[in-house]
């Protein structure tokens, strides 16, 4: 045990990169080592809350010799000096712990503090606190674009990728089925981990399965959303057309608690107007509603699902940013039409064909 961290401090406690200095005078000095970083500040400006780095846990091999007690495992009078220099003690990371150059172990506060002074007083103001560096972990990248997809990361490189959600905004344009699929396998499982037994009861009771895709949604989104960008000087919109859908609840009887007849409720009615322009008719045929999508896109969001949240958030920034007229855009209203219609035509066996 002593050969190996003899061996880990040649590498690690000697090795004083430089001394740096911020705008708001905080004297740090810093140390790099292959087991974690560590910097080293005056009492002086640790004081300094609102102003101070924050102080994060030692690298493990440091924080085993500075808290282990038994001789020939505490800091050497040489790795002392490298940190504390002619300093008495060593706070570790703060004022409740501290380690003593002559004793070579911890000590208890009131030792450090003999006799005690304020600290206002400035007795202590060179006393070195020794901490650790908070350095945030990268992410890796995901090398799985369902992953991707989930995690909300940027996975691939084309049309539509800079989009929000833009991997499965991609897969669309690409007419790249498989992995269409793919991600509506994920939102699938959240739908039905969400719905639990309830959807397990009723297709029970119906006989019937539905594997759910993001595609229906995503197309009414798309018709919607691009009827808001109407506009007569535009070619593409030249023969569009407004359709308006409505829909009525159905009205029932309301009793009481005492049983006494109270009227009657429901007989809402809604309504959703789109600018529909001709290619797009047949596909708002099978996904348009009376709510213009909402509906749909509030059941989606609820399931949590950041990919799919994501996609539809995209789906409108790529209307926005995109004309109507560009080859890109109608090669994917396209391929949105023909994998939409291949999903009502197999819904119910989507995700196994």
């Amino acid at each position: 045990m002593t050969t190996t961290l003899s061996r880990f401090l040649s590498y690690v406690l000697l090795l004083s990169i430089c001394t740096l200095y911020s705008p708001n005078a905080h004297a740090i000095e810093y140390f790099s080592t292959e087991y974690g970083d560590v910097f080293v500040l005056p009492f002086s400006e640790y004081k300094q809350k609102d102003k101070r780095p924050v102080c994060g846990k030692l690298p493990r091999i440091i924080q085993h010799k500075v808290h282990h007690n038994a001789e020939g495992y505490d800091l050497t009078a040489e790795e002392y000096k490298q940190f504390a220099g002619d300093s008495a003690y060593l706070g570790l990371r703060g004022l409740d712990h501290w380690y003593g150059r002559d004793e070579r172990k911890m000590v208890p506060l009131h030792e450090a503090f003999n006799p005690t002074p304020a600290f206002s007083s400035g007795a202590y103001d060179n006393y070195p606190i020794l901490c650790g560096v908070n350095t945030p972990k990268k992410a890796v990248p995901s090398n799985n674009p369902v992953i991707a997809w989930n995690k909300g990361e940027k996975y691939c490189n084309g049309k539509f990728c800079s989009f929000t959600g833009g991997i499965y905004l991609n897969a669309i344009y690409n007419n790249d089925l498989a992995l269409v699929k793919r991600l509506d396998g994920s939102l699938n499982a959240r739908f039905r981990k969400k719905t639990g037994g309830m959807l397990t009861f009723a297709e029970d009771v119906t006989g019937k399965s539905q594997d759910m895709s993001l595609l229906p949604v995503l197309a009414d989104t798309y018709i919607a959303e691009d009827g808001k960008g109407f506009a007569p000087s535009l070619q593409c919109y030249k023969d569009a057309v407004k359709k308006t859908i409505t829909h009525t609840n159905p009205t029932y009887d309301v009793w009481d608690h005492r049983g006494m007849y109270d009227g009657v409720a429901g007989g809402e009615v809604s309504r959703y107007s789109y600018i529909i322009r001709p290619e797009l008719m047949k596909l708002c045929d099978k996904v348009c509603d009376h709510l213009g999508g909402e509906g749909e896109r509030s059941a989606v969001r609820s399931l949590g699902h950041v990919g799919a949240s994501n996609t539809l958030k995209g789906v409108v920034e790529m209307v926005k940013r995109s004309p109507c007229e560009s080859k890109d855009m109608l090669k994917f209203e396209r391929n949105l039409e023909t994998m939409t219609n291949q999903y009502f035509d197999s819904r119910e066996n989507w995700l196994n064909q």
